[in-house]
Formats: structure tokens, sequence, C-alpha cells
């Protein structure tokens, strides 16, 4: 065989290579090719990280892009079984879940914009006999067993989704807890890029009545030089505090922000803190506010990473802490501090400090400071109430990552009222705002409520724009009544105003060319919540994207033989109990 044909096969080789990373085929896991690539024809390039830290969650996968398109063929990524199917109009929208016996895992595919046609089927087939467009499916291993590669749907923009992405997680079997798929080396990016610090932070902590207290915070700009920062001049330190690192990751090809991996804190060369984001329990999911700093956290656009350990916080995030990770120092005694930050693909970036013992202490804020009226120390083993004039709290012993000064305060007569909102009480500072809490508090506020709006009550909370948004609730006993989630400004509230629908299409259109109808909704506080169209009379499966504000029919045979006229009826009903119902004709 001459040189030239040697050379040609060699390229054609090589160009096949390149094919198949492209496609998404050869990026097999790093631990033996236990894993395929979820997703052909795509960069491979990610929109998001696992362990980001998001609202009140830490991201569970990653987000694998689709070049801006919908439709990428999704596969299995490891021999198994599709144990668990959901359709539903938000979260993951259209996901499928594979459980893999032989590795003791389970993956996750979301954000779908169909299931492989047996899979779709036996969706259809459940939606149709529980009259539910959302349904949520376990599954027997011999209905649906997968091998590695094999195709099980197709990427799509479901749920919550703001654009076409496969949401892929690697999880344990019982899928209680997820695992870093990255880490795992199960899907791993192009990625050479250091993570970068933005801004170090240093405050100043000491305890009063068994709370931990902030006498201080102060911010120091941090100078680059390739993936090393160090500050202009020495950070000073008190007797006793934390960093707070804002960083932020990067990838190649891609201007997204990610989460960080790792991140370390050594003072004279001994570790004394350390984070690692290998993986968390689900139920532990909220432990993100306290990973970060919370007040910082809450409207950054980037990761406020606290390097140090709260007292609630779960133990799993970090293998070192000497002390919490505190860091302090006697009055102009000085220590060398390195602080490094890692990503998921081994990048390290790293800040060499050197901290001052600051020669002045600051004064504690007084009890009373801290004591405002109707205050009292909320711990994280005990049940504590609070109660003002027309409102009550109750603080159950899991509420807390730590021991507070938690306080109800009246801070005005009368919420006002706007478009969206009927206000019905006076407004109340439940807690501090910038307090992460760990589970629900019990929140009563008291009100004036017609007997026509009881229905329509809600508690709704002061957004970071200062307007109101709806935090849920129901009317009880004379007021407003929710289990919240979070701390902050509230009052009662009532929507009263039904949702909308605009269908979009003309009045009795032919649809004998079309595979579906579409209507425009929305509602203008508490939001959709259920949904039903009937096609002459039957029940039709409708699905609604919220994002788009869309929902749609598609046509089947069972509901609209031939070619005459059709009857239809939409009927919405938001969270509060307002409903709105349209009817009208279609030519199929």
């Amino acid at each position: 065989m001459n040189s030239t044909l040697w050379r040609k096969i060699l390229l054609t080789i090589a160009a096949l290579a390149l094919w198949r990373v492209a496609c998404g085929e050869g990026r097999e896991g790093e631990n033996g090719g236990d894993y395929h690539y979820p997703i052909l024809d795509v960069r491979g390039l990610h929109s998001a990280s696992f362990g980001e830290m998001r609202t009140n969650h830490f991201h569970s996968g990653i987000d694998i892009k689709t070049d801006g398109v919908e439709g990428k063929t999704v596969v299995a990524a490891a021999d198994g079984y599709v144990s668990r199917l959901v359709h539903s109009p938000s979260g993951y929208g259209l996901a499928i879940y594979v459980t893999h016996p032989h590795l003791g895992t389970m993956t996750v595919y979301g954000h779908l914009s169909r299931f492989r046609p047996d899979i779709a089927e036996a969706v259809r087939a459940e939606r149709y006999a529980t009259r539910c467009n959302r349904v949520d499916i376990n599954l027997a291993p011999e209905r649906f067993p997968v091998r590695r590669g094999e195709v099980i749907g197709y990427s799509g923009n479901s749920g919550t989704s703001f654009g076409p992405h496969l949401h892929f997680e690697l999880r344990t079997a019982d899928g209680e807890r997820t695992l870093n798929v990255i880490r795992q080396g199960v899907c791993t990016p192009k990625d050479n890029t250091p993570p970068q610090m933005l801004v170090l932070d240093y405050i100043d902590i000491d305890t009063l009545e068994g709370v931990a207290v902030e006498r201080m915070r102060r911010s120091f700009t941090l100078t680059r030089r390739g993936a090393e920062y160090t500050t202009d001049s020495e950070v000073e330190v008190g007797r006793c505090g934390y960093f707070v690192l804002r960083c932020r990751d990067r990838q190649n090809g891609t201007w997204n922000r990610y989460g960080i991996y790792r991140a370390t804190v050594r003072v004279e060369q001994k570790t004394i803190f350390e984070y690692r984001m290998d993986g968390f329990r689900f139920a532990d999911t909220r432990a993100c506010n306290v990973v970060a700093y919370y007040p910082l956290q809450l409207n950054a656009r980037c990761e406020a990473i606290r390097l140090s350990k709260v007292v609630g916080c779960p133990d799993e995030y970090y293998t070192t802490l000497v002390a919490g990770g505190t860091v302090g120092a006697a009055p102009n005694e000085r220590k060398n501090i390195i602080i490094e930050i890692e990503d998921d693909c081994g990048n390290i970036s790293s800040a060499h400090i050197v901290a001052r013992g600051r020669g002045e202490e600051i004064r504690l804020p007084s009890a009373a400071h801290l004591r405002v009226q109707n205050s009292e120390v909320a711990g994280i083993a005990r049940i504590t109430t609070l109660a003002c004039k027309g409102g009550t709290i109750g603080v159950p012993a899991t509420a807390l990552y730590e021991p507070a000064f938690c306080s109800i305060i009246r801070l005005n007569d009368r919420c006002d009222a706007n478009d969206s909102i009927e206000g019905l009480s006076a407004e109340y500072r439940i807690l501090s705002p910038t307090t992460p809490l760990r589970s629900s508090i019990g929140v009563h506020i008291t009100a004036d409520i017609p007997v026509a709006m009881m229905r329509q009550v809600c508690i709704a909370r002061r957004n970071s724009k200062g307007g109101w948004a709806y935090e849920g609730g129901h009317y009880a006993a004379g007021g407003g009544y929710i289990a919240a989630r979070n701390a902050g400004d509230m009052a009662v509230g009532a929507d009263i105003a039904p949702p909308k629908i605009e269908p979009l299409f003309a009045d009795c259109p032919d649809t004998r060319l079309h595979t579906e109808i579409h209507f425009r909704v929305s509602d203008n506080f508490s939001g959709i919540d259920t949904y039903t169209l009937h096609i002459d009379g039957e029940w039709v499966a409708v699905d609604f994207s919220p994002v788009k504000g869309i929902m749609a029919h598609t046509f089947e045979g069972h509901s609209t033989n031939g070619s005459r006229r059709h009857t239809a009826e939409l009927r919405i009903t938001d969270r509060c109990g307002n409903t709105a119902t349209w009817r009208g004709k279609f030519v199929r």
C-alpha cells in the first residue's frame, strides 16, 4: 500500500474521530468508559456547572448547550432501565430518569422537547387515564430496558427553562443524593481557564447571648497576575472573624458564569478550611444559603463563598475545619494566608495575603440595639414564638442554621395596594430579610377581610425591586397564614383578578393543515395553577409553558375525526382560586 493511500486512510480516521467528538460520541467517562455522553451532535459546551448557587438551592446537574436549537438526540448514558417519567409545566418539564443497577447510579435528562415514540405513548396513556396534564410515573425495570447509547428522547426547552439545553444529572440509585457529574469523569468540558477572584471580604464576629454577631465587614480589591492574586495592602483582621470570597468561573468558548468546586484557606501553611462540592442530598439543597454569605449572595452575579462553617450547615461540604474556619490575629500580629479556589476541571487560582491584627478593637453592638422590639433569641434546638399587634410567628427548632435575634416588627398600618394585589393588612418585617431559613416558619397576620375575598387571600412579600411578589398562604383565623420559606417584609393581600386567555387563531379556524392549536395565557399575580381543555365535551391533554405563557393542544385522531366543526373549552385557575374560561369552535 503506497504512502498516499495510507495518508488518506489516516486523515479519514482522524476526521471521523473529530466528527464523533463533535457529535458527543467518544466523550466517555474517565472512569473506564462506564458512561456515554448523553446527547449527540453538540459541541459539548456547558451553560451551567454542578453545584452552582441558585435561589434557595444548589444546581443539581450540568446544563449542556444544544447550539440554540431543540431536537438534538438524547441517549441513555449507560445500560439500565427507565425508572421514572415526568411531564410537567415546571421544574424539568419533560424528564426521563434511568436507573443503572450495575453502577449503583441513576441519570436524569431534563427539559426535553419530546420522548421517543414508545415512551411518549406511555406518558400519553397515563395522562388520558388519569385525566391529568401533569404526570409523574414510576416504572418497573422490565417496562423500558435501555442500552448504553440508546435513544430515549430529544432535547428541548420545556419546564422552567429559559433557552434550549439538556439538564443532565448523576445521582445515587435511590435518587436522594446527586453527584458531581464532572468530577466523576462523566461529562468533562474543554476548560483550561482558571476561576476568577473578584473581591475579598473580612467579617469580624463575636457572640452575644449565644448569637454570632457581626461587628464589621471590610472589602478588599484583588489584583490579578495570571492565576495569582494579591491585595494592594495588608488585610486588617480582628481577633475573630472569617473571609468571604466573591468569585466565579469561566469555561473555554462561552461567556457563561459558573460555580466553584473547591475553596481552601491556609494560614501559615496550615489548612484551616476546605469546602468541596462533590455532591449533596436534595434534603439539604437550601444549605447553599449558608455555604454562601447570604446577605451578599441574595443579589450577587457571582458566588459569595463563606470561608467558614455555620453551625447548622451539613458537615459533608467541608473536608477540613479548624475553629470553624475563623481567622484572627492579636494587635499588630502578622499572618501569611493563602486562599485557593478550584473549578470542576482542576484549574486553580490563589490569593496570597498578609493579614495584620487590628490595633484597636471595634465595639460590639449593644444588646439593646440588637434586641429591637418584639425580639427574642431563636435557637436551633427549641421552638420560639413571637408576637406583636396583628402578627405572630412561630420559629421551629429546625428553622434556623444558627441562633439569631428574631423579631416581628409592624412597619406601617396598611399594605400599599397596586394593580396586582388588594392590600388587606399592615406590613410586617418577619425576621431580618437576610436571615436564611433551613425550614418553614409559621406566619399569621390578622386582617379585615371581606367574606367575598376569603378564597383569594394570600401572603405577599416585598421583592428586591420594592414591589410585591406572591409568596403563598391562605385565609386562616381572621387573617392570612403561611408556612414561609423566606424571611422578609410581608402583608396579607387578595388576588382578585382572573387569569387571561387569548386564542392564537381566528374565530372558528380550519385546522386541517395544522397539528396544534395555541393559546396565550397570563395571570396578574399568583400564577396559573390548574388548566383543562375539553373538545366536544371530552377531556384532552394540553401542554403549558409558563416561561413562554403558551398552552398548546396537539391533535389526535380520537378527538377530531372528520372534517366538521368541533367545540372547545379551555378553563384555567390561578393559585388564589380565580378562574377564566374560553369557549370556541374550530373545523377539522
